[in-house]
């Protein structure tokens, strides 16, 4: 399957879809690395972790041979995911396990994007949470604590949550309901699975948004929170940046 080349609008900057990324092999890849600048800007190369990198513990074919092509080509490559189930420290040990060659600073989950987002609003208080360890600890980061429900809630993240229940999105809901602002780590409506339908926290998203009444605000790709925050942490500008991913 071809690549192909889209601007993402949401984010302002160059996306490459690709349907499946196990057909495209290291030499396609070096040919779109070696694009003119004008057509597919390419100095710092997003990559998607889930259904691009890896399905579960399986590394997709050629993956390591294109993070040293990217490399050795003078550019870098930042890994991305959506998916809040681990931290940023979780990630970097799957990845060192995988024996992918990238660094800690090469790995952005939506966790931490979210946490430092959250820590922006100046919010004061706990968080109510639906989610699992690696949104916990990336707030845990930042100072930010997360319980289940309370009169001094004044807002509510939701996130993966593979234990979601009625109980949860009641609770959310009411928080909404009252006046808590609402916040989503992603809208993936599924995660990426061989052989059936993982809902996804797009699926939990849309539980809370009909129960409530509200939209949320979504810190995730491709919504620009994830932009914002790679280039107040990377200092790096749209025009630099290519994304390869599944979606």
């Amino acid at each position: 399957m071809a690549a192909s080349f889209s601007k993402n609008e949401k984010l302002g900057l160059p996306s490459v879809a690709l349907t499946a990324i196990s057909n495209v092999c290291v030499m396609q890849a070096r040919w779109w690395l070696c694009a003119t600048p004008s057509t597919v800007p390419n100095k710092i190369i997003f990559l998607e972790h889930t259904g691009t990198l890896w399905n579960q513990t399986t590394l997709t074919p050629g993956v390591i041979d294109f993070i040293l092509y990217v490399k050795k080509s003078g550019r870098r490559c930042i890994l991305l995911t959506n998916n809040s189930r681990k931290s940023n420290e979780q990630y970097y040990e799957k990845c060192r396990k995988l024996g992918l060659p990238v660094e800690k600073s090469d790995i952005i989950c939506v966790a931490q994007v979210a946490a430092n987002a959250l820590l922006k609003t100046g919010m004061q208080g706990p968080l109510y949470v639906i989610g699992e360890e690696g949104i916990a600890i990336e707030l845990s980061k930042v100072g930010i604590s997360s319980l289940g429900i309370g009169a001094s809630i004044q807002n509510v993240l939701v996130g993966y949550d593979s234990q979601f229940n009625y109980v949860k999105c009641m609770k959310a809901a009411t928080l909404i309901g009252r006046g808590c602002k609402f916040y989503a780590t992603n809208e993936d409506a599924q995660l990426p699975a061989p052989d059936r339908i993982w809902p996804g926290t797009g699926s939990v998203v849309a539980a809370v948004r009909v129960a409530s009444g509200k939209d949320p605000i979504v810190f995730g790709k491709p919504h620009k929170a994830m932009f914002d925050y790679l280039v107040e942490t990377a200092g790096i500008c749209a025009e630099d940046t290519a994304m390869v991913g599944d979606r």
